[in-house]
């Protein structure tokens, strides 16, 4: 609009000034709400819909990772994003209120869990779930944190085993901005580099240059994306495989009926 001085969708259509995708938007968008109305007319009244998605809603005012609620709540990352999507920077927003979307029969364990993050925290600390063969040691190392700072945020003895303990705290430094945002992306069907672009608020040619994509806008479903700076995230630990990932290992539950005899670290509002 600022370059051709057009602000009607048409004309910069009929001019051409608009990426290929991007012109497809709304003729899309316009046929699917004339199917939705007629659905007979177009051989659509005998489709079974899908069933309504369930979820459950907590009201936040301040900022959380999603990568945190995904630990909290041991959903995917991705399913979080599904569930919440105008969330374009990994957070929900600091001073405002916010629906965030959580899978079913997850509210009550967000609201408990998140509890013991103090609320300055919750952009940049993590949430980990013991597994079998855990220690602070091991765990100090995973996260590259020191196990004297892991011992004290949870209140346990420097040489304390975790055979008890159902679940700690995991204290972050605090990030730049760039690191906070996803760094990857996987791919889903119907994707391209310009609505990956539009969902994570980069450009496509970022998009290219990190993902080494030269041309087209295609891009193959389940691919994994850089959707922020590569060389911003080195040495970090976010997109590794947790302990027991691979099904070697069992990973205890988050409710105490499953659990009776493991009790929650205590973490010290450090």
């Amino acid at each position: 609009m600022q370059r051709t001085g057009y602000a009607d969708f048409w004309e910069l259509y009929r001019r051409n000034n608009l990426p290929q995708e991007t012109k497809n938007y709304v003729p899309v968008f316009l046929a699917v709400t004339l199917m939705a109305k007629n659905p007979k007319q177009y051989g659509l009244d005998d489709i079974t819909p899908d069933p309504p998605l369930v979820t459950e809603t907590v009201k936040t005012n301040y900022a959380v990772d999603l990568r945190l609620v995904s630990d909290i709540t041991g959903a995917p990352v991705q399913e979080i994003e599904g569930l919440n999507p105008s969330l374009m920077r990994m957070s929900t927003p600091p001073d405002d209120e916010y629906d965030l979307r959580l899978p079913a029969g997850m509210a009550a364990v967000f609201e408990k869990d998140i509890a013991e993050i103090p609320v300055e925290k919750r952009r940049y600390w993590r949430f980990h779930q013991v597994q079998e063969g855990d220690t602070l040691a091991s765990l100090a190392r995973t996260w590259h944190v020191s196990e004297s700072e892991l011992a004290y945020v949870n209140q346990l003895k420097p040489a304390a085993d975790l055979n008890d303990v159902d679940s700690v705290i995991i204290p972050q430094a605090p990030t730049s901005e760039g690191v906070l945002r996803a760094t990857f992306y996987k791919a889903r069907k119907g994707d391209s580099l310009v609505t990956i672009a539009d969902r994570f608020g980069v450009t496509v040619e970022q998009l290219r240059r990190w993902n080494q994509i030269y041309r087209g806008t295609a891009v193959t479903a389940g691919r994994k994306m850089y959707v922020s700076e590569p060389a911003h995230i080195s040495g970090l630990h976010y997109g590794r495989k947790r302990r027991g990932s691979s099904g070697s290992k069992k990973t205890s539950t988050k409710t105490a009926e499953h659990h009776p005899t493991k009790k929650r670290a205590q973490v010290a509002h450090k």
